[in-house]
This record gives C-alpha cells, sequence and structure tokens, in this order.
C-alpha cells in the first residue's frame, strides 16, 4: 500500500516537472520566433540599406566572383544583375585591361590579408561611356579568416573633369601670365615681389631669381623722387583700391633709366591679398610725343607768325588806301575808299585776334565783334551824330573759315546802318546779337532802328554791291539771310 503511494507522488512530481518545462520551452519558443523575427527584419533593414547606398556596391568572394552588387550598381551601369552576379570581375565587359590589371593586382594582396588604400581606376557602362570611379575595399571576415571582399564604387567622373578643366584654366593662366608682351608681376602689400613673366625680366634686365624676394626699395628700380609716389600708390592697394595707369621713372643694372607706365590690382590668392601689377615701357612714346610737341609749338609759331605778318600787310593797305583817299575829291570815289578800308580792317582783325588767342583754330568772336564795332563807329563818326549801340553776344567761337565771312558780314551790316539808316543826325540804335544753339547751329542778328529800306528792295535780287557780298558770304557758310523790315530793318541770318 505504501508502495503505490510512493509511485502516485512520483508520478505527480513528475507530470508537474514535465508541465514546468513545457512552459520553458514555449518560452524558448517565443523567443526564438522573436529572434528569427528581428533577423528577418535585419536582413530586410541591410537589404534596403545596401540598395539604397549612393555609391556602388559589390561583394565579391576570393575567387573574383561577384556574390551580389546593390541596386545603385546597376542603375548607374545600366547593367542587369544577371549579367554581373556570379561573373568574375576579369571576365566581365565593363572593365577596360588596365583596370582590371589594377583589380588583380589589389586582389593579390587582399589575399595576403594586407589593406589596400582607395585608388582610383575607369570603367564602362553598358551605353558604352567611360566613367571615372573612385575604389575603397573592406575585407569580409569569418572566424577571423578573410572569406571575401565588400567593394565601394565612387562615381568621380564630373570631379575628375572638373579637377581636369581647373588644371587646364590654371596652366592656360600660367602661359598668359608667362609670355603676355606687357610685363605682369605680383608683390605683396609690403611692395616685395612674388613673381614676375618674361617680359619683366626683361623690362627690368633682372632674373626672376632676383627678383622674387625682394623689395622695389631693396632693388633701387627707383629713383628718391618716385618713392614717394610709389609709396602712395601701395597704400591704396592695401584699401583694396586700383591704381593707375602712373608714370614712373625706373633705373636698370646698366645705369639707364626708361618711362613706365604702371597699373595695380588688389587681388586674392588663397585669401590673402596680393598686387598684381602690369607695366609697359613708353620711353618712345613718350619721346615721340615730346617730338610731335616739339612740332606742333613749331607750327603753332610759325602760323602765329603767319597771321601777324598777314595782319600787318592789311593794315599797310588800309594805311594807303587811307593816304591815297586825302588826294580823292569826288565823294563817291572818296566812299568807295572808306568802304574798301574797313572791309580790309575786318579781315585783319581776325588775323589779329587768331595770332593774340591760345587757340589758333578758334576765335572769340564777341572780343571781335566789339573790336569791329567800334572801329566802324569811330570810322563814321566824323559824318554825323551816332546812333546808340546794344551787342548781345557771349560765348560764341568760330573758326577762321567762318569768322572771315561773318566779320564782313557785319561789317557790311553795321556800315550801310551807319551811313544810311539814321539821316540828319536822326536818333536810334543799332542792335548787334549773335547766339548758338545746343546742336552748334548759330543766329547773327543785326538791326537797327532806322528809316528802313525801300520796299522794293529784294536783298536777294539787288544790284548794290553791299548787299550782292553779303548773299554771297551768307552762302560760303551754308547759312540763310532773312530781313524784316518792322520798326527799321532787321537782318536775321542763320548758319
Amino acid at each position: 500500500m505504501k508502495h503505490k503511494d510512493k509511485t502516485k507522488n512520483q508520478n505527480i512530481s513528475e507530470l508537474e516537472k514535465l508541465q514546468k518545462r513545457i512552459k520553458e520551452l514555449e518560452i524558448l519558443e517565443t523567443e526564438h520566433k522573436q529572434i528569427e523575427d528581428m533577423l528577418l527584419e535585419s536582413k530586410e533593414e541591410f537589404k534596403a540599406i545596401f540598395d539604397g547606398a549612393s555609391n556602388g556596391i559589390a561583394v565579391l568572394d576570393m575567387t573574383g566572383k561577384l556574390i551580389r552588387v546593390n541596386k545603385y550598381m546597376l542603375d548607374v551601369g545600366g547593367y542587369s544583375e544577371e549579367e554581373l552576379v556570379g561573373k568574375r570581375f576579369s571576365l566581365l565587359k565593363m572593365f577596360p585591361p588596365k583596370s582590371i590589371a589594377k583589380m588583380i593586382s589589389v586582389f593579390s594582396k587582399i589575399k595576403k590579408g594586407k589593406d589596400v588604400p582607395p585608388y582610383e581606376m575607369e570603367l564602362f557602362v553598358k551605353s558604352g561611356e567611360k566613367k571615372t570611379v573612385e575604389v575603397r575595399n573592406s575585407l569580409l571576415r569569418k572566424k577571423g579568416r578573410v572569406v571575401g571582399v565588400i567593394v565601394i564604387i565612387t562615381d568621380i567622373t564630373e570631379h575628375k573633369h572638373a579637377v581636369e578643366e581647373l588644371k587646364s584654366s590654371e596652366e592656360r593662366l600660367k602661359i598668359l601670365f608667362e609670355f603676355a608682351p606687357d610685363a605682369y608681376y605680383l608683390n605683396d602689400l609690403k611692395g616685395n615681389f612674388i613673381d614676375g613673366n618674361k617680359a619683366a625680366e626683361k623690362l627690368l634686365d633682372v632674373k626672376r631669381d632676383e627678383l622674387i624676394g625682394k623689395s622695389f626699395l631693396k632693388l633701387k628700380l627707383l629713383p628718391p623722387s618716385q618713392i614717394p609716389k610709389a609709396a602712395a600708390l601701395l597704400v591704396k592697394n592695401m584699401r583694396g583700391h586700383p591704381t593707375g595707369p602712373d608714370e614712373f621713372i625706373l633705373n636698370r643694372k646698366d645705369g639707364n633709366q626708361f618711362t613706365v607706365e604702371i597699373s595695380t590690382f588688389p587681388v586674392k590668392i588663397k585669401g590673402k591679398t596680393v598686387v598684381l601689377g602690369n607695366a609697359r615701357d613708353i620711353t618712345e612714346r613718350k619721346q615721340a610725343e615730346e617730338k610731335i610737341k616739339a612740332s606742333l609749338k613749331e607750327k603753332d609759331v610759325m602760323l602765329r607768325e603767319i597771321h601777324h605778318r598777314v595782319k600787318n600787310n592789311m593794315q599797310i593797305i588800309s594805311s594807303l588806301l587811307r593816304l591815297q583817299s586825302r588826294n580823292v575829291k569826288d565823294e563817291t570815289a572818296l566812299d568807295m575808299f572808306k568802304v574798301s578800308q574797313t572791309r580790309i580792317r575786318s579781315m585783319a582783325f581776325i588775323h589779329e585776334a587768331l595770332y593774340q588767342s591760345e587757340d589758333l583754330a578758334m576765335i572769340d568772336f564777341s572780343i571781335y565783334i566789339k573790336k569791329l564795332i567800334t572801329h566802324l563807329f569811330s570810322v563814321y563818326s566824323t559824318e554825323t551824330k551816332l546812333p546808340n549801340l546794344r551787342l548781345n553776344v557771349k560765348d560764341v567761337y568760330l573758326d577762321i573759315n567762318r569768322a572771315i565771312p561773318c566779320g564782313l558780314t557785319i561789317n557790311e551790316l553795321v556800315s550801310n546802318s551807319l551811313k544810311h539808316a539814321f539821316p540828319d543826325s536822326r536818333k536810334g540804335e543799332i542792335t548787334v546779337e549773335m547766339r548758338s544753339d545746343k546742336k552748334g547751329k548759330y543766329t547773327l542778328i543785326v538791326k537797327d532802328t532806322g528809316i528802313g529800306m525801300p520796299k522794293e528792295l529784294n536783298i536777294h535780287k539787288t544790284e548794290t554791291l553791299g548787299m550782292q557780298l553779303v548773299n554771297d558770304l551768307v552762302e560760303q557758310i551754308d547759312g540763310t539771310i532773312e530781313l524784316n523790315r518792322i520798326g527799321g530793318t532787321t537782318f536775321s541770318i542763320m548758319f
């Protein structure tokens, strides 16, 4: 009986142990399922990371066979997974012979367990386009043994093109700098030379090695009188301002001096401000300018002398006419002598104004008109009481080709007014006005308040010598003439 009770108790105990074990197994199964889920989730996460990487990734075994490639690698290359996976890299058409040789060399080092630094190589995408890539290798180990390689490929084609373009640009700039016909140089903000081109060496008769690292003061390139000027320009460069062109006298090693024109420009190289200078030898140009100035001065003197002599000759002719007129008793003939004198004097005043003027090409016509009319009033002052005079001529300048016709025209019209407009000492006024507009057109007005000209007189068809002369003179300067008889006589000449 006791034996049966014992067996029953043992069975109960074993059953309880079995139930406890079953629960433990259930927990283990749950945990295993969770681990499997986590592993699956990690695998999916890895796949997402692997395929979503912005670089090409390939996994190779130790024979060089591609086990796996990511989506980026396929998209960029244009190949399908079947065309790459399971094939050795040495047999793929995407790698040119030079790249395959490089990869074989790298693989031999990897097999020996050596780390390989990043390197560049070329590959072909399926379209035939060549690309430059940077390759990084990461060893794949299992239980301490290298079992494969993870290859990360970065497309650096555009970067390489940019670097090559920059290098090409730098080379072009270097050639332009080196072989420019003018002297170019670089100096720091203390005046020390950093570099110079071949033309600078030739200009200064100094080798580049002798130039670099030295200041213009130490090289004694400038005479003492030029140093303050150079220092002032360097201060402007320090403030970021360009200078020039400025003229300097420079010294050569042989003691000869020459004249240069220098322009400077502050520029930044690697964040540091330096000065780019351009120097041009203008010695020959300066010598040519001095010759031209001397020649012009000589011609100026000669031309003044010519005008002076013409004026003197005309005065002699006028004086001869005046002396000859003393023996003339006929009033008509005497008037003709007087008119001829005033005409000659009007031209003589032009030549006098020219040789006295600073500008031989242009005459200050306001001064000329005042002198001419003063002379005319003095000539006719003995005959009758003179009318009042009103002048309004300011800032009018004419060349000799227009000054002489205008002077003769004023002489004729004012003389005519003085002789005929105010009979019996009649009171009145003579006005002379002249002005120019912004377009360079001139207007000359000669007006009197006298008795006026006969209504039947046509100024364009007249037999009087004076009016014929006026019409010819106006035509010479491509002008037009109009007559207004209201309130006396007004002549308006536009040219």
